[in-house]
């Protein structure tokens, strides 16, 4: 991969759970990493479910090689969210498998 190709600010995030005041926990998200990647589109599909529109996008994002990166964090860029699926080691890359719900 060009590394002129990671041009966009991605923040990695991981789920955290802070207890509350009823004896259970409140999910929250704590930034792990903002970091250069590149982000592309990989497959859209829609549904109509229960009368509602609905959808999702898988995006493969590209970024430098980093440890400790897993499926269940989330990354964020340009005001969306997407879910990390899965992660793919390709030294010195990694590649992040991500879905977009709409």
């Amino acid at each position: 991969m060009d590394p002129g190709k990671l041009k966009y600010r991605v923040t990695i995030q991981i789920e955290q759970r802070a207890p509350d005041d009823l004896g259970g926990y409140a999910k929250t998200w704590g930034d792990v990493a903002t970091v250069w990647g590149n982000v592309r589109p990989l497959r859209s599909d829609r549904a109509l479910e229960h009368g509602a529109l609905t959808g999702r996008t898988l995006y493969a994002v590209d970024i430098r090689y980093r440890p400790g990166l897993r499926q269940g964090m989330r990354v964020l860029w340009e005001n969306r969210v997407l879910k990390v699926q899965g992660v793919t080691d390709l030294r010195p890359y990694l590649e992040l498998l991500c879905e977009e719900d709409s």
